[in-house]
């Protein structure tokens, strides 16, 4: 970069004449961008912008005020070095072969591998791998707390570089999709491993009699993380950042130049860009912060040092399938599901966070519907899901001094099948207040059901942790089962699906409610049946709640048309004009409101603009009568009404007469007209007349 010439000692004046030129054109479109010299790529004589930053011009910003401060070693640029830049020196600590051996042999470790040429293989693996011990204090450091931020913060970091494929046209559509699979993967890896070694950590770090609430009280502000990334991350670095262009513009666009909406696509993308990387640099203070804290061991073994053992787990695993000795990973997990009440909790587990997902997921597609408002809107409801489920954390934290957990967890779970009800039959306002009432009801379900399960484990609590956070992909299998649903029977039905998901949690907790005896000779816990008159007055409830939403459904659904369509006469601007021109043709206007909330006497709106010809006496529209010309966003107030062009780049004024319900742009007036032309099926047909034809067609 031009940053790595200045600093280097080169100078950066065979390039000045070249970023002049560049900011004189800037400063001509009205825009400013980030003139520092980092962002500034020499290749081949030239320099290239490598930056996602792009703003409205200010002369205190421009380059020949403020970035040309920076193109040389100046005190401004010195000063920068000095604050931003400090020498960093790197010490590595290696282990030798003995050392490592012998730290095996203190600890359980090495009598999960052979014991043929034990000591020899350690010491070839030691001499060939660098093993460095860049993470440890004298108390035993949590390596898979570290380990899981880590990989947490790398995924988010390469969001950025994923999304960069973008910027270059010979890689394909799935090639992009796929660097992004990718960081989300390293991602979610780095989440999985972090729960997996942080929750057995809070149980062992007290009583195990308080051990349920104890976790269930350091997961009360996980919501609170969820809330500040919906509220910060995603409603006003992501969701503010997309168009309200819907599937049939999108389409348009590409119709008349796929390059606009790649543009489009990659600015509404840079404001993901931003929150992953942003929360990936918030990942590494903590990881930092954690690095250097002593945390207090909870082990009955002795805690050692460095990220040695944890590497050499890693790596063996494979070798215990071949060598299922006592002690090994998969013999050990084959003690701890000998365990019913842990068999039958990852059973829950699973179930639950595939409810959990499902509700979640298609919460702001729901609330879309039924309330007919834009994504950005739809996330408020998301938010209040949020707050009712933190809420109830405490609440229910605070209530297991009183209830044991094991009945708070089936009462919850009770309550959160019967709030399933309203939404799948009720919809509306009444559905989406049911919908925000089921995050409430699932606030304590994770923790509870992890803490419940992991009882009797004793020193197998790390290894059962493994199962209990693998359950997490009930998230992705059961929200798939939802979409199918959803598919065939409509959303509102679709939640049918972590209705019956709630009902295995509930399953589960009256299960270990009732007394379920723990034999220790065997490791072995019964697990009694539902009691049931239990059974039956729950079903008796269920029939009753159903029939009683099944019963309004149909009203309520004719309300919500009813209130849908008065809100949109309302608008009396949106509708097709047209303005007829020769040999048939007919220069169309149409106007569709968004689902935004406006203020009294606002609109706004989409603008399609396209012209028609050679329509047939059906007056059938056809692919080859369509013409594209422009998609754009209007709003209309008591000052006025515009239209800002996404082709065309220019903001356009225009004026609605109510009288005779026409529109004016410039000097031409156009009509009412009736044409409903389906754009999906248009432009899906365009742009299939468009490819290449192969030599067999």
């Amino acid at each position: 970069t031009v940053f790595d010439m200045v600093r280097d000692g080169a100078s950066a004046e065979p390039f000045l004449a070249q970023v002049r030129d560049m900011a004189d054109k800037a400063k001509a479109a009205g825009l400013n961008i980030d003139w520092f010299p980092t962002n500034f790529v020499v290749r081949d004589g030239l320099i290239w912008y490598v930056d996602y930053e792009c703003n409205e011009y200010m002369d205190e910003w421009s380059f020949n005020t403020w970035g040309i401060r920076y193109w040389s070693r100046t005190p401004e640029f010195e000063s920068y070095l000095k604050e931003h830049m400090p020498e960093i020196t790197i010490r590595e600590e290696r282990v030798t072969a003995e050392e490592y051996i012998d730290f095996l042999k203190r600890t359980d470790l090495g009598s999960q591998y052979p014991r043929e040429r034990f000591e020899e293989r350690i010491a070839r693996l030691v001499n060939t791998v660098s093993i460095s011990l860049t993470a440890r204090n004298e108390q035993g450091l949590l390596v898979g707390v570290l380990f899981g931020l880590g990989m947490f913060a790398v995924g988010g970091l390469l969001v950025y570089p994923s999304s960069l494929f973008f910027g270059y046209e010979s890689t394909s559509d799935t090639m992009k999709y796929v660097y992004f699979l990718i960081s989300l993967y390293i991602f979610a890896g780095g989440c999985s491993i972090l729960e997996t070694s942080a929750n057995p950590y809070i149980l062992a770090m007290g009583d195990p009699e308080t051990a349920t609430r104890r976790l269930n009280l350091a997961q009360s502000f996980n919501p609170i993380g969820s809330i500040l990334g919906v509220m910060i991350l995603s409603k006003f670095l992501i969701l503010s950042n997309l168009t309200p262009f819907d599937p049939n513009d999108r389409a348009i666009l590409d119709v008349i130049d796929s390059k606009s909406l790649d543009t489009l696509q990659l600015g509404e993308l840079h404001g993901a860009i931003t929150a992953y990387v942003g929360f990936a640099l918030l990942l590494v203070v903590v990881w930092v912060a954690i690095l250097l804290c002593k945390m207090p061991a909870c082990s009955a073994n002795k805690p050692d040092k460095g990220i040695a053992k944890n590497i050499w787990n890693f790596v063996s695993i494979p070798m215990d399938a071949l060598h299922f000795n006592k002690g090994s990973f998969f013999y050990q997990m084959r003690e701890v599901l000998s365990h019913r009440n842990y068999l039958w909790g990852v059973i829950a587990q699973f179930f639950y966070v595939g409810a959990q997902i499902c509700v979640w997921s298609y919460t702001i597609r729901y609330a879309m519907q039924e309330l007919h408002i834009l994504e950005a809107s739809a996330s408020d409801i998301y938010i209040a899901g949020m707050f009712a489920f933190v809420g109830m954390r405490f609440v229910c934290t605070w209530l297991m001094k009183y209830i044991s957990p094991n009945m708070l967890l089936a009462t919850m779970s009770v309550l959160a099948v019967l709030c399933c009800l309203p939404v799948m039959f009720i919809g509306g306002k009444t559905g989406v207040v049911s919908l925000i009432c089921i995050s409430g009801c699932m606030s304590l379900m994770f923790p509870t059901i992890y803490g419940i399960a992991s009882e009797g484990l004793g020193e197998k609590m790390k290894i059962g942790g493994c199962g209990l956070i693998m359950a997490i992909l009930g998230g992705a299998v059961i929200t798939a089962v939802q979409g199918r649903v959803s598919d065939a029977m409509g959303i509102n039905f679709s939640y049918i699906v972590p209705a019956f998901c709630f009902i295995v949690v509930g399953y589960y907790g009256f299960m270990t409610e009732k007394g379920a005896e723990y034999d220790p000779e065997t490791g072995k816990t019964s697990m009694p049946r539902i009691p049931g008159k239990l059974l039956a007055f729950l079903c008796v409830m269920i029939l009753l709640v159903g029939g009683a939403c099944m019963a309004s459904s149909k009203s309520a659904a004719t309300s919500v048309a009813a209130v849908a369509g008065a809100e949109v006469q309302k608008t009396g601007i949106a509708g097709c004009y047209a303005l007829e021109g020769p040999a048939g043709t007919f220069d169309v206007i149409e106007i569709v409101p968004t689902k935004d909330k406006v203020k009294a006497g606002e609109f706004k709106g989409i603008v399609r603009h396209y012209t028609l010809s050679g329509l047939d006496a059906s007056g059938k529209i056809k692919a080859r009568n369509v013409d594209y010309r422009d998609v754009g966003t209007c709003f209309s107030n008591a000052q006025g009404t515009s239209v800002c062009w996404q082709i065309g780049k220019n903001e356009e004024a225009f004026s609605y007469d109510p009288a005779s319900n026409s529109v004016t742009f410039g000097s031409k007036k156009y009509a009412p007209a009736a044409f409903a032309p389906d754009h999906k099926a248009l432009t899906a047909e365009i742009l299939l007349l468009k490819e290449p034809q192969t030599e067999k067609e």
